[in-house]
């Protein structure tokens, strides 16, 4: 019987061990801990990862509204000219919009039915995504849920070109968390560090992203004019059930 006992909770055990949060409820609860905005702004170092520490780093300003919007402007001098920029629709990760971020992930190629535990510089974390070496794959924090790696296949990549992502050195915001260091390497030759110096949410835009708001507010004007039109059919037909024939 003690044996039998001892058996059963040694199995109750490790099916509690073996439980994984489903990809769905990660992001989630990853939404509900980062940043969150609709539009964002940036001004980061780019310190180029050839770069010996003998030139002052890059200094760009960035303007990001999901799911690809993006606008960038060096500031001068840049040494040795304007600096390649990297794809920067993982920002939407921190949008904190779970739908938005599955979208993207999606896109990506990242397996959004699978999720188990794994490590990343001996921290214990989540992985969405495969298990098979060099699979794209979003690695998060277990104890805030935040990215730690994004892995993809860039757009138009050869075989077995991945991008890859680090985010590091989380800062917090009054509701929720953003890296102030983003280590990128991608197989296009697009590599290097981006140390934030400032972040600016949900602020106006510059030009450039004029069109799309253009058409928010078009349909603002449309949806305004349509309950206009359902009010004013309303009384209406009241008038005409109250006096008509």
């Amino acid at each position: 019987m003690v044996l039998a006992v001892f058996v059963l909770s040694w199995v109750s055990f490790a099916e509690v061990q073996g439980y994984v949060i489903p990809p769905e409820q990660l992001l989630e609860f990853m939404a509900e801990n980062v940043a969150g905005f609709q539009t964002l702004g940036l001004t980061w170092e780019h310190i180029p990862a050839s770069e010996d520490g003998g030139n002052e780093p890059d200094v760009v300003d960035v303007w990001f509204r999901p799911p690809e919007e993006v606008r960038v402007a060096p500031r001068v001098p840049c040494t040795g000219g304007v600096p390649e920029e990297p794809e920067l629709a993982f920002l939407s990760l921190f949008s904190g919009n779970q739908h938005l971020v599955q979208r993207f992930l999606s896109w990506k190629g990242v397996d959004l039915s699978a999720s188990s535990y794994t490590r990343l510089d001996r921290e214990v974390a989540y992985r969405i995504g495969q298990k098979a070496s060099g699979t794209p794959v979003l690695l998060l924090e277990k104890s805030r849920f935040i990215p730690l790696l994004l892995r993809y296949e860039p757009d138009q990549a050869g075989a077995e070109e991945t991008t890859e992502i680090r985010f590091q050195e989380y800062r917090r915001l009054e509701d929720g968390w953003f890296p102030r260091r983003i280590l990128y390497r991608a197989a296009s030759g697009v590599t290097g560090t981006y140390r934030v110096r400032d972040l600016r949410r949900n602020e106006p835009l510059p030009g450039g992203f004029s069109s799309m708001e253009r058409s928010k507010e078009a349909e603002r004007a449309s949806e305004a004019v349509s309950e206009e039109e359902k009010r004013l059919e309303s009384v209406i037909r009241a008038f005409e059930e109250k006096y008509g024939d």
